[in-house]
């Protein structure tokens, strides 16, 4: 054995050497064996619940799921759970106990039948280090920075289980109380791989030791999120997880389906960055009471945040939309890692609206609609209608020529009706979010939408104009035939030869109109150079903060000097 591997062991704390079995009986440790009929059951065992599914990569919640209802399944996938649960002898080992109580098992014979691990001790040494390293990661993660309980030391066991697949976890083998974490290590295997995957069943005992309530969805997002954090972001199979997760947003984060677990990691990362990684501890607490998942997470905000599930899950879908090309290093910090979610209801010009074709949101599930008003003048409405059995939330993100966004919300009745107009002035694109906070039955709810020009919003001016008065300075006067939803009026003034436009009026200038009625306003530019061709241009300012604007327009050239 190198010294190097002899030495890392020994600082992790190997306390014991249980000597290999079938040295013991003469035979030789890198002798070809047959192998037996139980390792081949295990091996066509856990073949049969991968399912050739390239995306699980931890059987461990399917296994959970199975273990609550076996009934559901297949009978062939039954009958590889309870194969798999039975097996609790492995034909030649080594153990390595370290000094916090982990148990690392080294069969003698992998299910091919061949010695394992092949190569030099020191190789081997260097499998069990990695394993250590990982549990101690998640244990410093899980226990001490997010409080979570520590379960009882794991017994993990080493084996080859095929392209793919990293491990799983049998929480009910052992009368101890230790659940059983199997690992693949394969020779040759990546030990940073083996090192994440140590953390990740680890992180899955942790998920079982803080309540039995706690889904299987969720202890697999808890265990995704711990290697993605340990990590510090997600390699290329996490990215491609996580990915495919964000873009199905609309299935809602309750789901049970374990392709799509890993990727709710995204949601817990989401709360780390945004809230700090107590709110991690927090949420899977309350999830682990049984609660409905609404409810739990809502109390999970409240304590750790001071925030509302809504206001989170609001951000959560706004963070969920700048990633890969649209990120802009503001949100998650590893968003350039993904790819950007698809949004397949996309939408030219005005008037657009639904046909009850869009697939419905699960709850705390979230849709996006992509719009190109096409427009530059006027404003659009925007209605929202949802399911009323649904609890629903709205909201706009408008984008600027220069891609600068502004979130716009859109305010619902408690029948999931609402609507909002905004100006159309320097909006290049309107994504409109859609957020189905979650029903009394849990079923995914239906939404539709409308979006129509209104030509005269925020105002409609009649008359616009500017003359120099006696003594210096600028006139400058404008009628409006309608106003809606104004806070007020600025003028805007700029040379004829300039870009940008400057802002004269040190105050707001009150709106005296409404939507039918005809006002006349005048404002004297002070500051106005005497001899420079201005132009001037009035903005009207809307209770949501956005900006309409009347066309530019010049001093009468009559009354130039």
């Amino acid at each position: 054995m190198p010294t190097r591997g002899r030495n890392r062991i020994a600082g992790l704390a190997i306390c014991c050497l249980v000597p290999l079995a079938a040295a013991a009986s003469g035979r030789s440790a890198t002798a070809e064996a047959p192998p037996s009929p139980r390792e081949v059951l295990r091996a066509q065992a856990v073949e049969t619940l991968a399912g050739g599914e390239p995306s699980l990569a931890c059987l461990t919640p399917l296994l959970q799921t199975l273990r609550q209802d076996p009934s559901r399944a297949p009978a062939a996938t039954r009958k590889a759970f309870f194969q798999l649960q039975s097996e609790l002898t492995l034909p030649g080992d080594r153990r390595f106990v370290g000094r916090d109580g982990t148990v690392v098992r080294d069969p003698f014979e992998g299910a091919s039948g061949r010695p394992f691990p092949q190569g030099d001790v020191g190789e081997e040494t260097e499998a069990i280090d990695a394993v250590l390293l990982g549990i101690a990661d998640a244990r410093k993660l899980l226990g001490e920075e997010i409080g979570l309980p520590a379960p009882a030391p794991l017994e993990v066991v080493l084996e080859r289980l095929g392209p793919g697949l990293d491990g799983y976890l049998l929480p009910t083998l052992r009368r101890d109380g230790r659940a059983i974490a199997v690992l693949d290590a394969t020779p040759g295997k990546d030990l940073p791989a083996l090192r994440r995957a140590a953390a990740h069943q680890y992180a899955h005992a942790v998920a079982l030791a803080a309540g039995p309530e706690l889904t299987p969805a969720f202890g697999e997002a808890l265990a995704a999120w711990t290697s993605l954090r340990l990590a510090g972001g997600p390699d290329a199979a996490a990215a491609v997880t996580l990915s495919a997760r964000l873009g199905r947003l609309g299935e809602g984060l309750a789901v049970d389906d374990p392709r799509l677990a890993a990727g709710n990691a995204a949601f817990l990362a989401f709360l780390d960055e945004a809230y700090g990684p107590t709110a991690v501890g927090l949420a899977v607490q309350e999830l682990a009471t049984g609660a409905p998942v609404p409810l739990a997470l809502d109390r999970a905000m409240r304590r750790g945040a001071g925030t509302t599930l809504a206001d989170a899950f609001r951000s959560y879908q706004i963070w969920c939309h700048f990633v890969g090309e649209r990120s802009d290093g503001l949100h998650f910090s590893f968003a350039d890692r993904l790819a950007a979610p698809p949004i397949p209801m996309r939408f030219d010009g005005l008037p657009a609206l639904s046909v009850l074709e869009e697939p419905p949101v699960g709850p705390l599930g979230a849709a996006s609609i992509l719009l190109h008003p096409d427009r530059e003048d006027g404003g659009m409405i925007v209605r929202v209608e949802g399911d009323p059995s649904g609890s629903w939330e709205a909201d706009l993100l408008l984008f600027d020529d220069a891609r600068r966004a502004r979130r716009v919300p859109i305010a619902l009745a408690s029948d999931g009706t609402g609507e909002t107009t905004v100006p159309l002035q320097s909006v290049s694109e309107a994504v409109l979010f859609v957020r189905n906070l979650g029903a009394e039955d849990g079923a995914p709810l239906r939404y539709s939408w409308s979006a129509f020009l209104d030509r005269a919003f925020p105002f409609e001016v009649g008359t616009a104009g500017a003359r120099r008065i006696p003594g210096g300075g600028v006139l400058v006067s404008w009628e409006t035939l309608s106003e809606r939803s104004l806070v007020g009026f600025r003028v805007l003034r700029r040379e004829e030869t300039a870009a940008g436009w400057s802002r004269v009026s040190p105050v707001w200038i009150p709106p005296m109109g409404d939507g039918a009625t005809p006002a006349s306003y005048g404002f004297i530019d002070a500051t106005a150079p005497e001899d420079a061709p201005l132009l001037y241009r009035i903005e009207g300012v809307t209770s949501d903060g956005l900006s309409g604007f009347s066309d530019p327009f010049a001093i009468a050239a009559q009354e130039r000097p």
